[in-house]
This record gives structure tokens, C-alpha cells and sequence, in this order.
């Protein structure tokens, strides 16, 4: 494979690389592939992969971001829309978030692996710089929920990073249950969080 000298072509290496992760993920037994396997998928040699990431942990942290901008964007388009009342924005959104993660059980594996299995094998620096990527993200679309909804400042990050525990919560009580209990009685996780995020939201908002 030829190498990549433009940035253009650099990020297009590095959005390869999160798309076999991404792949190996759903076709995964839960756990994070190893660095060999996720080169072997997108077609380049180990050493070529550690050109853009230094280790496997620093690959699916980035993932975590491109996988989540998705959320955030409906979240922020929903909120925002001027010409529907507040309870319609916030239903809109409840919908679209819910039927995302819920289509997406792998986002939700990785994310429930994020602080114990992820983050505590980063380097500090690559760490630091997970995490002000990711909160620079929510903030951004968070300003932007305020301004919308007329909320105080620093409203709207509450709401955001509350409603992603709550998503995070739910999934490990009742998300993804384990083979050998099929048949038991197990509460739908989009149930769930579709009520608890419509209840939750309702109440801060006061709608």
C-alpha cells in the first residue's frame, strides 16, 4: 500500500484504521481486538498502524469521538429546531438518540469499556488529549442547546453528560444480556432509556 504524505490522505489512513476497528467491534465477542487484528482488516502492516496511533487504546478512544458525533449532532439539531415547542424538540431528540445507540450495540460495549479497560492504559498525555477532544465536543453542541432553549451557561453540559451516565447506566443493568440467560425475563434497554430521558428532560426543562 502506497504511503500517505498529504493530510488528506493521512486522515483518510487513519479513518480506515477506525473503520476496521469499528468492523472487528460488531463482529467481535465483546472484547477490544488486538492492534494486529485491526491491521490485518484495514489492509496495512502493524507498523504502518502505529504511524497514527501509538497503541490499540488510543484507536478506540478515538473511535469512542467519531462514533458519538453522530448522537451529539441529532441531539444539537433536535434542540434547536426554532419552529417546534420545546416538548416536540425534546421527544425528537429522546427518539433519534435512543433508536442510535440502540442500533448500535457495539458503541455501547465500547463505551462501557471506556474508564476501566481504555483510558487506564493511556499514556497520560494521549489521555488528556481523549478527554478534551471529547468534552470540547459535547461543549460545543451544549452552547449551542442553550442559546436555544434559553438555559444558563454550563445548562446545557449538565444536561448532555447526564443524559450519556444515564444512557451508560442503563445499558449495564439492562442492555446486552449474556447468552446463557436467554429466555430469562430482561427489561428492553430502548424502553428504558426512552422513558428515563423523556422523564429526565421533562423535569429539567419543566416542560
Amino acid at each position: 500500500m502506497k504511503k500517505a504524505y498529504d493530510d488528506a490522505s493521512k486522515d483518510q489512513r487513519r479513518k480506515s484504521i477506525l473503520d476496521a476497528a469499528a468492523l472487528l467491534l460488531r463482529q467481535g465477542d465483546g472484547r477490544l481486538p488486538s492492534a494486529a487484528e485491526i491491521a490485518a482488516a484495514s489492509g496495512l502492516a502493524k507498523g504502518t498502524l502505529y504511524i497514527y496511533f501509538r497503541t490499540k487504546e488510543e484507536i478506540f478512544a478515538a473511535l469512542l469521538i467519531h462514533l458519538w458525533k453522530p448522537a451529539l449532532a441529532a441531539l444539537e439539531e433536535e434542540l434547536t429546531q426554532a419552529d417546534q415547542s420545546t416538548t416536540d424538540r425534546v421527544k425528537a431528540f429522546v427518539t433519534r438518540f435512543v433508536a442510535y445507540v440502540d442500533e448500535r450495540p457495539s458503541l455501547l460495549r465500547l463505551d462501557g469499556l471506556a474508564k476501566e479497560v481504555i483510558e487506564r492504559n493511556m499514556s497520560v498525555p494521549a489521555l488528556v488529549a481523549h478527554k478534551e477532544a471529547f468534552l470540547s465536543s459535547i461543549e460545543a453542541v451544549s452552547v449551542r442547546i442553550e442559546h436555544a432553549l434559553t438555559l444558563h451557561p454550563g445548562r446545557g453540559f449538565q444536561l448532555v453528560t447526564r443524559t450519556h451516565a444515564m444512557m451508560r447506566g442503563l445499558w449495564q443493568s439492562f442492555g446486552d444480556p449474556m447468552p446463557e440467560l436467554h429466555g430469562c425475563h430482561h427489561h428492553d434497554f430502548a424502553t428504558e432509556l426512552s422513558e428515563a430521558l423523556w422523564e429526565y428532560w421533562k423535569g429539567a426543562l419543566c416542560i
